[in-house]
């Protein structure tokens, strides 16, 4: 009798212990497990055997990423088919030789963020509900850095439907990447060319018209409009010693991504309008 209480007492022991480790890694789950080529697996590795499809996206960025730039981001898990009761997320973002770039920053306690190989992770830091078969969507902020290695930004993103039910069977993972073009900051004196792919604006700040030079003089450019969190206002091809409309704007600072329709890569001004 007293070897079966025993048996009965370690089962009932083991089964807590199985729900403490799922509680614990549902409020703050395994870091570098997006699925990057870096990382230590998926959430699939543990998480299987659900039935469900989804979705998961990120929003909030530009086409082109200007450096030393917050832009406030969110990454929505939508469900497809199933019913899963309550999801999860991870995210990291690294540049072209997949080392961290810039920063990630949770700004309220839905999300956290820890370290893995010398790279920057946010995740949850609870699960949210599928409420009405509805999306589950986390909000946060991530700083660009000043520069990227191949003017490239990566972000790797994985987001899992879970069922509920207390362990891990039964849920499942989708993984993500997204790849950005990183604009080179050329900022320069506004009466120095140095090289000729440099581009000069004038006058700043502007109030009607900026001109938009670059020392090669006979260049066709593509520029891009944006706000200080990248948003796009407009995009134009104009010929070097252009101007651009500009008069029509609040007051402010905006920045202007430009490059030779032949470049490969953008540069990225700061400009004030009065």
């Amino acid at each position: 009798m007293q070897r079966v209480y025993c048996s009965s007492l370690f089962r009932f022991g083991g089964l807590i212990l199985g729900l403490l480790i799922w509680l614990a890694n549902a409020n703050n789950p395994p870091t570098g497990r997006t699925g990057a080529p870096f990382d230590n697996g998926t959430c699939n590795d543990c998480h299987e055997g659900g039935g469900f499809t989804g979705s998961v996206s990120i929003s909030g960025l530009p086409a082109v990423i200007a450096p030393n730039t917050t832009y406030p981001l969110e990454i929505a898990l939508s469900p497809l088919s199933g019913n899963p009761n309550r999801g999860g997320f991870q995210l990291v973002v690294v540049d072209g030789n997949n080392q961290n770039a810039g920063d990630l920053v949770a700004i309220n306690t839905q999300s956290g963020t820890e370290f893995f190989l010398n790279r920057e992770y946010i995740e949850h830091r609870a699960p949210k509900l599928f409420t009405g078969g509805g999306p589950a969507v986390w909000s946060f902020n991530w700083t660009s850095p000043a520069t990227a290695a191949r003017d490239t930004i990566r972000f790797f993103f994985i987001g899992n439907f879970c069922n509920g039910n207390g362990s891990s069977s039964g849920d499942v993972a989708f993984s993500g990447v997204r790849t950005f073009r990183f604009a080179v900051d050329t900022a320069v004196s506004t009466n120095i060319l140095p090289d000729a792919s440099a581009v000069r604006l004038y006058p700043n700040p502007a109030k009607d018209w900026l001109y938009v030079e670059r020392a090669d003089a006979t260049a066709v450019l593509e520029v891009a409009l944006t706000d200080l969190t990248g948003r796009l206002l407009r995009s134009a091809t104009i010929s070097t010693g252009e101007a651009l409309w500009v008069g029509d704007l609040a007051p402010g600072a905006y920045l202007l991504c430009v490059r030779a329709q032949h470049d490969e890569h953008w540069h990225v001004q700061r400009f004030v309008r009065y």
